[in-house]
């Protein structure tokens, strides 16, 4: 641990200690809140563009894998390219 290192959770970021108020906790679309910000305001119909957007073709694939490691699986996906090759996925 290097002493000068600063750390700080999303928690301790989103606290009072910095603005006094939170307004948004992006990341987080569940009842999982700091406390402090109380019940989580869902807006209608964000679960379900979240499942389009993770069930569209244009933008998510797959790939069968018969055997597989961590560390296999993460250089598969560090090395994939959209259709152009030029960007990454």
């Amino acid at each position: 641990c290097n002493p000068s290192q600063l750390t700080a959770s999303g928690q301790e970021l989103a606290g009072p200690q910095l603005f006094g108020l939170c307004l948004g906790f992006s990341g987080t679309p569940n009842d999982l809140l700091p406390k402090s910000m109380g019940r989580c305001a869902y807006a209608d119909g964000d679960d379900g563009k979240i499942l389009a957007v993770l069930s569209c073709t244009d933008v998510v694939s797959m790939t069968e894998l018969s055997s597989w490691t961590p560390e296999t699986l993460l250089d598969m996906i560090a090395g994939a390219r959209a259709a152009s090759a030029d960007v990454p996925k």
